[in-house]
C-alpha cells in the first residue's frame, strides 16, 4: 500500500467499486456463529446509501440478487470486448455475470460531466467523473464559506 499525503487522501487512488453492505453482512453471529452482530441493520442505513449514491453517483445495475441490495444507479457502460467474451464464457457455464457497481458517472450529475473513458482513472480524473473528495464534496463545502483548508 503507499501512503497518499495529498488533498482528499487515498479517495484520489481507489479503484472506485462501490458496494453496499447486504442485511446478512449485519447478522453474521445470528447466520454462521461467527463474530458479532450489528447494533443496526441494513434497512438502518440504506436512506444514507441512497443518500450517497445520488451525490456521488454510482452505475450499475438493479438485479435483485440477495445480499447484494440494490441501489440507486446511473445505466452501467457498454461491455467492452473482453468483458463481452467474460459473459459468453459465463453463459455457457450457467454463471450469473454483472456489471461492476462503481462511481464513476455515465450521465452528468451535479455539475460533473459522464466519463468519456479515456482510461486515465488512475492518474486522476480531469473531468470529475470518477469520485473523490476532492472534486466531489469540497467544492460545495467551500461554497458555504464555512470551511478553510489549511496545508
Amino acid at each position: 500500500w503507499f501512503r497518499a499525503r495529498m488533498l482528499g487522501g487515498r479517495t484520489n487512488h481507489w479503484g472506485r467499486i462501490s458496494l453496499r453492505f447486504g442485511p446478512d453482512d449485519f447478522k453474521r453471529r445470528s447466520l454462521d456463529g461467527l463474530g458479532d452482530d450489528w447494533p443496526i441493520t441494513y434497512d438502518d442505513l440504506k436512506p444514507y446509501y441512497d443518500k450517497l449514491d445520488r451525490l456521488v453517483g454510482i452505475f450499475g445495475s438493479v438485479e435483485g440478487l440477495p445480499n447484494e441490495p440494490d441501489g440507486i444507479f446511473q445505466p452501467p457502460p457498454s461491455p467492452r470486448c473482453y468483458e463481452l467474451l467474460i459473459m459468453q464464457a459465463c453463459d455457457r457455464l450457467r454463471i450469473r455475470c454483472i456489471p461492476s457497481r462503481m462511481s464513476i458517472l455515465t450521465r452528468p450529475l451535479n455539475g460533473r460531466p459522464a466519463c468519456h473513458y479515456c482510461g486515465q482513472c488512475g492518474r486522476g480524473c480531469a473531468t470529475h467523473s470518477n469520485f473523490s473528495s476532492p472534486s466531489v464534496l469540497l467544492p460545495p463545502a467551500l461554497a458555504t464559506g464555512r470551511l478553510r483548508i489549511v496545508a
